[in-house]
């Protein structure tokens, strides 16, 4: 360090405390509200938040398992027959939705934490699979299948980590 910079340092008079709870997306004056909210306090009021929350949470993991294992139903009703689907086309089709699924769950989490709003990013989430299992319904042939298998894999990489993460708040 230079003689300089040691003088900068003896010049600050103030500094500021460090938000410990910057994950959660708060501001300092949350994280000081949080930090001095009762430990009793905290454990009811999460409480009434699992009770509000996850059941609506559950209902949506459903609704997409669903989605997900829908396609078996739509092959019994013809869905091969449809859209022309030979060999292990249905198969690639079926398998291509995990490649997705799985590869964006961290990135997806990662991404996660740019929003200062966690229900901003599972709205997005939600409504962007709404879309395309709707759009699934409208398709023609076995590429239009394989492009709405894998932005519903897009779509629904993110929804249960993200649901969990940001449940759980790190205390």
């Amino acid at each position: 360090m230079t003689s300089e910079t040691i003088k900068d340092v003896e010049k600050v008079t103030e500094i500021e405390e460090f938000n410990k709870h910057i994950h959660l997306g708060l501001t300092n004056e949350e994280a000081e509200f949080f930090e001095t909210y009762s430990a009793d306090a905290r454990k009811k009021l999460l409480w009434k938040v699992d009770i509000r929350l996850v059941p609506f949470l559950a209902l949506l993991y459903l609704a997409a398992h669903i989605d997900r294992a829908n396609i078996g139903n739509a092959k019994i009703e013809g869905l091969d027959d449809d859209l022309g689907l030979t060999g292990i086309q249905y198969n690639i089709a079926v398998s291509l939705f995990f490649v997705p699924y799985v590869l964006l769950e961290v990135p997806s989490n990662v991404l996660l934490k740019k929003f200062n709003r966690p229900s901003t990013y599972m709205a997005m989430l939600v409504v962007s699979w709404g879309f395309i299992m709707t759009f699934t319904g409208l398709v023609k042939n076995f590429t239009g299948l394989l492009v709405c298998r894998i932005l519903l894999g897009i779509a629904e990489a993110g929804f249960f980590p993200g649901a969990v993460s940001k449940r759980c708040p790190k205390t």
